[in-house]
């Protein structure tokens, strides 16, 4: 009896593959959806109202990587606290996000970025509040837009780029994505790096949920055009850089399977050489 209750109760759903239209697979979209609003709207509500007003306060990048660290904690195991459509699009590309997760997964951050503006400037105190343009990105009038575009372009490379490696299945246990442990602190360490050194000149949005959300909140899209176009560029770049260059299995073959082959396999290696054997994979 055992046996046969495991082997009818319906497959967990997985965010590589088309959804089908059963009760099983919206609840998990709806799931996907709601961590997705959740994590970069608490985001947002936090850079709102989070104002240092002496020097034993923690930095703002500080702050921003400690929480961005807890959604991936919390919200990893559900949606994978993908909380960026840089890093949605990064996934989809390498074909572990199938396009209608993708698009739920990218909604919900928008729709969170904008409600965690708004609720924040509901709950924050009169000098948050009355603050103008509050929860935007935006850009530093010594930066010209040129540079400011290069600087999201790369910040998102390297931010990208470490969600690509601990994600790598052709990496050894202990770099990759098997040490949930470890990815939270790195992911956090790394934004907080990326927002402590660009921060200053561009912003340091390197999403473009964020940004937008804040530019919905407010009604001002002045220049908002950067801050969605160079995340998006740099994660184009880096994942192509790390799918022909970086990766163990990278290849032209694997490229051609990831992007004409219904069924690609991620752990297959689509070299001459054919799959890859368990003692060479050791």
């Amino acid at each position: 009896m055992g046996s046969s209750l495991v082997q009818e109760y319906p497959a967990k759903p997985t965010m590589n593959k088309i959804p089908s239209c059963t009760l099983t697979h919206m609840a998990y979209l709806a799931r996907l959806f709601v961590a997705e609003l959740l994590g970069l709207g608490l985001i947002l509500f936090v850079i709102v109202i989070y104002k240092p007003g002496d020097k034993l306060a923690a930095p703002v990048p500080c702050v921003v990587g400690a929480v961005f660290a807890w959604v991936v904690c919390v919200f990893g195991p559900i949606s994978g606290a993908q909380v960026n459509p840089a890093v949605s699009l990064a996934l989809i590309l390498t074909r572990r996000l199938s396009v209608v997760h993708g698009i739920v997964c990218i909604v919900a951050q928008i729709l969170g970025a904008t409600c965690g503006v708004l609720l924040g400037r509901i709950a924050g105190p009169a000098n948050v509040t009355n603050v103008p343009n509050v929860g935007m990105t935006i850009r530093n009038p010594d930066v010209s837009v040129p540079q400011a575009v290069g600087l999201e372009v790369f910040a998102t490379m390297i931010l990208v780029g470490i969600v690509l490696a601990v994600s790598d299945e052709f990496r050894g246990k202990p770099w990759t994505v098997g040490n949930l442990s470890v990815f939270p602190i790195m992911f956090g360490i790394t934004l907080f790096m990326l927002a402590s050194v660009v921060g200053p000149y561009t912003g340091g949005s390197m999403n473009p949920a964020l940004s937008l959300g804040g530019a919905l909140a407010n009604l001002n899209f002045k220049e908002i055009w950067i801050y969605i176009i160079s995340p998006l560029t740099g994660s184009i770049i880096v994942t192509l850089l790390y799918e022909l260059l970086l990766s163990d299995g990278a290849s032209l073959a694997r490229l051609k399977a990831m992007v004409k082959e219904a069924d690609f396999d991620r752990k297959k290696n689509y070299t001459i050489d054919g799959p890859m054997d368990e003692e060479d994979e050791m």
